[in-house]
């Protein structure tokens, strides 16, 4: 079966950064996160097995200290480039 891929970009509390690095990289299933500049602060790449662990791993991001916002979108299909 195929892994399922998203991207959720998140909003982070001012002066919250680190905060928010310790505690996502906790959380099994999130590959990374990178900081960011534009409408949002961060963005994360997910890697679950099944939609359920997807909802879990959700609940877990929002209570992350410092987060503010999430806006997660699945990956339907990857092109992938050399």
């Amino acid at each position: 079966m195929e892994k399922i891929n998203a991207h959720c970009f998140i909003r982070i509390k001012p002066g919250k950064v680190e905060d928010v690095v310790e505690g996502i990289k906790k959380i099994p299933g999130i590959k990374y996160i990178s900081i960011t500049a534009g409408d949002f602060d961060g963005l994360m790449e997910i890697e679950v097995e099944h939609m359920s662990e997807l909802y879990e791993l959700y609940k877990k991001i929002e209570r992350v200290e410092g987060i503010a916002a999430t806006n997660t979108h699945i990956v339907m299909k990857r092109f992938e480039f050399q």
